[in-house]
């Protein structure tokens, strides 16, 4: 990190060869490097879908995505998800097409391609733009074509936990020339992301790392986190949540409107080697759950794929009562935790936007995540699964 203290933060040659990179391994004419994914999705929102049009989109997400639809001046309205993939149903974006639609935002959710090629023949045959949400997804592909390359846009994630990581980044990819250059115009406006504000990216980062360090992990922070969860501590429980105090934004935060540092840039660029190999080891470990898992019946497990288009961000299973199945789990010393994920459509601060989504409404309530992250014991990997197992009898 010491890019920190140098001269090389701010500008350098960095940004520009990530760029380069990325446009060439998703297969897109274009990338432009952005400092969240979610400033992504708001200027392609921006600059590809007219005011007051409306945008379809999952209720299964974080807030802030419903946000920058709201920000970039649209109109959110949620088509309900499939059950078993937790991905946005194309039975319910072709419902949902109308003379007001500008665009169909689909998200890859747990790294899991979504019916890609299906919801864009939709879009195609309606003339309307669609945009991939491939936060969760970079380095997924379908026959060789890679997620981000689908859609008329898309947005990549390097925050902290993805599988590419700058503590905060993200970038867009298109073939759309006239797309990019809007973006990178008014990028060129913005100032750089602040070293402070990375600065304690990078340190949630490190402790993050220290945290779970195997030997910290077991003996201090795994402890910790089971009596937050069985005592339900929100002082603890909300240090490994997202979205926890969602609200309705109007106009985009300062804090996002920024560009994306050299350093940040540097960071990415000798991961993208890696991820490959990354998505192996997830892989490998869906395989174990979805072999010890999958004589369940009273839980939903997603498809196993080892085919590329599912690169297991998580291994997210689905229960009715979670909370009972995670605390007991839990005090067998296995380390699962319960979804972060909300159903947007229902929620009081989008109340204008409400919809009855019961897929997404089941999903927020009962999804439980197993860990798959590079580096993850397998032994650790069969104690969650037998753990489980127990929990329903079947050990």
């Amino acid at each position: 990190m010491t890019g920190l203290a140098s001269s090389g933060y701010a500008e350098g040659p960095d940004v520009a060869a990530l760029e380069s990179e990325l446009a060439e391994r998703v297969k897109t004419t274009e990338a432009v490097a952005v400092p969240l994914a979610r400033t992504g999705l708001y200027l392609i929102f921006k600059h590809l879908i007219p005011k007051g049009r409306k945008i379809i989109m999952s209720p299964y997400t974080v807030s802030e995505v419903v946000n920058m639809a709201i920000c970039a001046g649209l109109e959110p309205v949620f088509a309900d998800i499939d059950t078993a993939t937790c991905n946005i149903s194309p039975e319910a974006v072709d419902v949902m097409i109308d003379d007001d639609t500008g665009g169909v935002l689909v998200t890859h959710f747990y790294g899991l391609i979504c019916e890609v090629e299906r919801l864009g023949q939709i879009c195609r045959e309606r003339g309307i733009p669609m945009i991939e949400d491939a936060a969760q997804a970079f380095g997924a592909q379908i026959d060789g074509r890679p997620a981000g390359s689908f859609g008329d846009a898309a947005v990549f994630s390097f925050n902290l936990y993805k599988s590419l990581s700058s503590f905060l980044g993200g970038a867009i990819v298109t073939n759309n020339a006239a797309l990019a250059e809007k973006v990178r115009i008014e990028l060129a406006g913005y100032p750089i992301m602040p070293k402070r504000n990375f600065l304690q990216s990078v340190v949630s980062g490190l402790i993050t790392d220290l945290a779970t360090h195997p030997l910290i992990y077991g003996l201090l922070t795994y402890r910790v986190l089971r009596f937050g969860f069985l005592k339900n501590v929100d002082a603890i429980n909300n240090r490994v949540k997202n979205d926890i105090a969602p609200v309705r934004r109007q106009q985009m935060p300062s804090s996002y409107l920024k560009r994306t540092s050299n350093l940040q840039a540097k960071l990415i660029l000798p991961q993208l080697t890696e991820i490959e190999d990354r998505i192996i080891e997830r892989i490998n470990c869906a395989r174990m759950y979805d072999a010890g898992l999958r004589d369940i019946e009273e839980i939903s497990i997603p498809p196993f794929r080892d085919d590329g288009s599912h690169c297991y961000w998580y291994y997210p299973i689905q229960f009715s009562n979670r909370t009972n199945l995670v605390a007991m789990v839990m005090k067998d010393g296995c380390d699962i935790g319960p979804s972060y994920h909300r159903n947007c459509a229902d929620m009081s601060c989008f109340q204008e936007f409400n919809q009855t989504c019961p897929a997404a409404a089941f999903a927020a309530d009962a999804v439980v995540y197993l860990p798959t992250y590079p580096g993850y014991p397998h032994a650790a990997v069969r104690r969650n699964i037998m753990a489980i197992r127990r929990y329903f009898g079947r050990a």
